[in-house]
């Protein structure tokens, strides 16, 4: 479990934080017919906020809701800023390496 909740954050820092992919444009175009994304959509435009309630809910629905299940994914949801900064690192690391072999 500890492990899926690990990658189910990684994977929602680089959706949120890093690929730019967004549906707030499309929300608001369907519901007003002006395509803007100058509004707040929480708890999906913070990757804080999305870990943090996409992984309750993903423990509550596992059967594994208890206070270290809640605590771990507060930890989790608390680290995404440093997350975001290890895969951005990762990412210069590989590419820094790619241009001295070229």
């Amino acid at each position: 479990m500890y492990i899926d909740l690990l990658v189910l954050c990684l994977v929602i820092v680089f959706i949120i934080d890093l690929s730019g992919f967004s549906v707030k444009k499309p929300l608001a175009k369907l519901f007003t017919g002006v395509a803007t994304d100058n509004y707040r959509l929480k708890p999906f435009d913070c990757s804080l906020c999305a870990t943090f309630w996409i992984e309750l809910f993903y423990i509550l629905l596992i059967g594994e809701f208890t206070i270290l299940g809640i605590g771990y994914v507060c930890l989790l949801a608390f680290l995404t800023p440093v997350f975001y900064t290890i895969l951005n690192t990762i990412k210069d690391l590989l590419l820094k390496g790619l241009n001295k072999l070229c």
